[in-house]
């Protein structure tokens, strides 16, 4: 695994060398594809992506015919592990990166990139109440969205939920694998959500994979899969893509969570297996989203 920026900046234009060298073996294997029954996570790889997304993102880019493709990412951090950083390498992507912390916003300003390319970094705490405005402001600093990635570790089906007239061609969307495949649940609806605050360990926000999808599909969309990571679910917008290109595996693959980032109360990595994890967290409420019924996570 190539070391984070974070780690090193030395590393930095041998990781995008290698990145480009992958991304174009991949656009020529894609075109002797017949792009049908592809399962998603045969085509991961990991430029600045949290775990294989940037593969996706660019085998999905190259079939939708996305040459230089504009990009509204919600949730980046400090942009140097995010969805759409390395698109702005590989495509010469045009970004609207935004977060609720500035750490993107000086990370930018001192990168080539914001020459290179039309990137902007906004300081803003999405909410369902503002989404809107922010998704049309991003539209029309853009000109058009092809790419719409969410990732606020919070309220994120909540947010989902309340966007209007959604025309991205591509969706990503976190969900909480811990929360299983079989229910549609979120954390309840709150204004301003915290994960942080809300339980020591970090790992009660978001939503389950289903009630994503449910809402991803409401709005137009087809679930063609998730990474290998059990994160990141991934859309097609329905009139540009038929089912039959996509290889979707049985929901209960994609939340089978090996990844180990909760905490305990001193703030420090537990290491804790899924199993765990859910124990911590078990007295906590949910909300089943199409009844509108709390539940206990221990009950799921």
């Amino acid at each position: 695994m190539i070391e984070n920026l974070s780690t090193s900046e030395a590393h930095y234009p041998i990781k995008v060398q290698l990145g480009l060298s992958t991304a174009m073996i991949q656009n020529l294997a894609t075109k002797t594809l017949t792009n049908v029954g592809i399962d998603i996570r045969s085509v991961e790889f990991q430029v600045f992506s949290q775990f294989g997304e940037d593969g996706i993102i660019n085998y999905l880019c190259e079939i939708l015919h996305l040459a230089k493709p504009r990009v509204l990412e919600i949730g980046v951090e400090d942009f140097q592990e995010c969805n759409s950083h390395f698109l702005a390498h590989s495509r010469n992507a045009s970004i609207v990166a935004i977060d609720k912390y500035s750490h993107h916003e000086a990370y930018l300003s001192n990168s080539k990139l914001r020459w290179k390319n039309t990137i902007e970094g906004w300081t803003r705490e999405v909410t369902p109440s503002n989404i809107n405005d922010i998704y049309k402001d991003s539209e029309n600093f853009l000109g058009y969205i092809d790419i719409f990635s969410l990732d606020i570790d919070g309220l994120d089906f909540w947010v989902l939920q309340a966007l209007e007239g959604l025309r991205a061609k591509i969706l990503i969307l976190e969900y909480n694998p811990l929360f299983g495949f079989e229910k549609c649940v979120s954390v309840p609806f709150e204004e301003k959500f915290d994960r942080s605050e809300k339980h020591f360990s970090n790992k009660y926000y978001g939503c389950s994979l289903k009630a994503i999808i449910d809402e991803a599909v409401k709005k137009g969309y087809y679930f063609i899969g998730a990474n290998r990571a059990c994160n990141n679910a991934f859309f097609v917008r329905r009139d540009l893509v038929a089912e039959e290109e996509f290889e979707v595996q049985p929901l209960e693959t994609y939340t089978d969570l090996t990844f180990r980032e909760s905490r305990n109360s001193n703030g420090e990595l537990s290491y804790f297996n899924a199993i765990r994890e859910l124990y911590e967290i078990s007295d906590l409420f949910l909300v089943e989203t199409k009844i509108n019924q709390m539940l206990k996570i221990g009950e799921l």
